[in-house]
């Protein structure tokens, strides 16, 4: 009888170090014990980048690296986070060739990163009647265009500036503070979660 005891004792033992040991070595899985160990602040020539606020998960980070990579022109960086579509390889061609002929962004200033609530993204107008400033217009055409499971919505408020020589070219948004959504997710196919969509500014 004992040893029956002994025995049922060593096997919940057994199960509970299993359970307790379950491999979280893949930090885009889950968000617990996530730490931000990235740069913060990045100058490099004329341009700058800098994080007032910090990512609270991978794909919070996901969001903060696009931003830093178009400062620092890493374009493979850029092409490593951002799903693999047609639309997305000529939107970061097109960065690329801009900044050859010096018309870029020339600062970035990330004042607020969050990850919405589907309340957040999904009402367009409050109760009040008021619009919601973090609606996000066709967010679901986009989940079901690719097939979208484990996905969140990133909001981010920033501040971007020009210089001169961009200005002159006359972009479509020019200096100033905005708020942009970004979805964030991955496919059965992806290892690692990618940019699947810029939301309107």
């Amino acid at each position: 009888m004992k040893k029956a005891v002994l025995l049922i004792l060593i096997l919940c033992l057994n199960f509970i170090l299993i359970s307790c040991t379950v491999d979280n070595s893949d930090a885009q899985n889950a968000n617990v014990d996530y730490e931000y160990l990235g740069e913060k602040e990045v100058t490099i020539e004329d341009r700058t980048f800098k994080l007032e606020d910090l990512p609270e998960s991978i794909k919070e980070e996901i969001v903060a690296l696009n931003f830093m990579y178009t400062i620092t022109g890493n374009y493979d960086g850029l092409y490593d986070i951002t799903a693999d579509t047609e639309i997305d390889r000529i939107s970061i061609d097109n960065v690329e060739k801009n900044y050859l002929e010096g018309v870029y962004i020339q600062s970035y200033v990330i004042h607020n990163i969050s990850t919405l609530t589907e309340l957040e993204y999904d009402q367009q107008k409050f109760d009040s009647g008021e619009v919601n400033p973090l609606y996000y217009y066709g967010w679901e055409s986009v989940i079901e265009k690719y097939g979208l499971s484990d996905y969140e919505i990133i909001n981010v408020e920033f501040t971007q500036l020009y210089p001169e020589k961009a200005l002159a070219w006359g972009p479509q948004l020019g200096n100033g503070r905005y708020s942009r959504n970004f979805i964030v997710a991955k496919t059965d196919k992806d290892k690692n979660y990618k940019i699947y969509d810029f939301g309107m500014m």
